[in-house]
């Protein structure tokens, strides 16, 4: 026999045990799924590809043993494999598919340190599984959607030296038990929600990042000239490190552009935020939701970088940013100083109001910083500002630290107390 079939013994349920000949060189897509009294298999040598849910479902399987000619695992493998603990992963290996050990909820140990070819690990590989330690090999370029996602026991991540990992997708890493990260140099994406609700007390970028963009939520618009997103968007406030209870202080690689909405969204305990001399920040991205039935306190509001970062005191933002979009710094309740880079290309502080019939909520940059008492503007020429910028503040009690000469150019922000000052 030299290949076994598709489907060839599923729901065997009464299945225990298998040898499988040296001499089988396929085994078809889903051939032993549901065999829920399976204990142990070993994939002969010569098998390249593992198809699609071939062990899916057996709820008994302990043990197996992949040779290092399989190159690639494919999608739903071993998903729900309920009793499996520990799986090592053979150097040959280029590809771990889409749901590969999806819910394995056993699954302690993935030794992937003998992945030497290893360049993607598949959308949901890893989700729901036990595992509480990994290791990343350096030829891995891309880590997929949700594939370590709510693996509530992980706390340790260690990548590779000279790791190649270029993009951490969408919910990569969300709901892990992260204490620390270290971010290889050569990622240049970071997506929405990658460590979305990880307790990570640090970060740290290595040096010379490629890091370029750290996405957030994006607007959904049924209109897209509206600066409002629908009501039912799935990732709104998830961004990319929000809602850290653990993290203190950031410092921001000068290769970032980007910066996206709800980046560190709820990160409550956040006092500092650098960025590093010589920043390429152009972006610090936000916008308003509006919903499609009734708004409320919840469902409406900005969606800023540091929305609800109530430890955050004080920050310097580079002189590239053009423009603070709605809810930057939105319920910044310790927000005392605000300085802008000398030679600040910013345009625009912004603001808006719902346009819901009966919701009258704004949404400014600077709605809810109450301890707001100082801005530096690092340039002579005003940016434009929305009425909504500081609503509900006193204007009266924040001062305007302007360049000198600029007076007369701020002139239409009188109900601020505005100073000169000498670089």
């Amino acid at each position: 026999v030299e290949s076994i079939g598709d489907y060839a013994f599923r729901n065997c349920v009464s299945l225990k045990s298998i040898v499988i000949s040296d001499n089988v060189k396929t085994i078809g897509r889903e051939a032993f799924y549901n065999c829920e009294s399976l204990l142990s298999v070993e994939i002969p040598y010569g098998i390249t590809t593992i198809e699609e849910s071939l062990f899916s479902n057996c709820t008994s399987l302990q043990q197996i043993i992949i040779p290092d000619s399989v190159t690639n695992i494919g999608s739903s493998v071993f998903s729900y494999c309920l009793s499996l603990e520990e799986i090592v992963i053979p150097d040959s290996v280029t590809d771990i598919g889409n749901n590969a050990f999806y819910n394995c909820r056993s699954l302690k140990r993935i030794d992937l340190s003998l992945c030497e070819n290893l360049n993607i690990i598949g959308t949901c590989a890893f989700q729901n599984t036990a595992i509480q330690n990994l290791y990343i090999p350096n030829d891995v370029r891309q880590i997929n959607k949700q594939a370590f996602y709510k693996c509530a026991n992980l706390k340790q991540l260690a990548f590779e030296e000279k790791s190649q990992l270029i993009y951490i997708a969408e919910s990569a890493f969300e709901g892990t038990e992260l204490n620390s990260l270290i971010i290889p140099a050569s990622v240049e994406t970071i997506d929405v929600a990658a460590f979305y609700d990880c307790p990570i007390e640090t970060i740290l970028f290595e040096s010379n990042s490629k890091l370029t963009i750290i996405k957030g939520v994006t607007k959904y618009d049924t209109n897209p000239s509206d600066n409002y997103i629908s009501w039912s968007y799935a990732n709104l406030g998830k961004g990319a490190f929000a809602n850290n209870k653990m993290l203190k202080t950031i410092t921001i690689p000068k290769s970032v552009i980007e910066i996206g909405a709800s980046t560190f969204e709820n990160c409550s305990n956040l006092q500092s935020v650098y960025f590093e001399n010589g920043s390429n920040l152009t972006s610090l991205a936000g916008f308003g939701r509006m919903s499609t039935g009734s708004c409320s306190t919840t469902s409406c509001r900005g969606y800023g970088v540091f929305s609800n970062c109530t430890s955050l005191k004080s920050i310097i933002i580079p002189a590239g940013v053009a423009k603070l979009e709605i809810g930057t710094f939105l319920n910044c309740t310790n927000l005392t100083h605000v300085e802008f880079e000398s030679g600040s290309t910013l345009s625009s502080i912004g603001g808006d109001k719902c346009s819901t019939i009966g919701c009258n909520r704004t949404h400014g940059v600077f709605n809810g910083c109450t301890s707001l008492t100082s801005i530096k503007f690092g340039g002579a020429t005003p940016p434009s500002c929305s009425s909504y910028a500081f609503y509900g503040l006193t204007k009266s009690n924040i001062t305007l630290k302007v360049p000198a000469g600029s007076l007369s150019a701020y002139s239409n922000w009188k109900s601020f107390k505005i100073e000169e000052y000498y670089d």
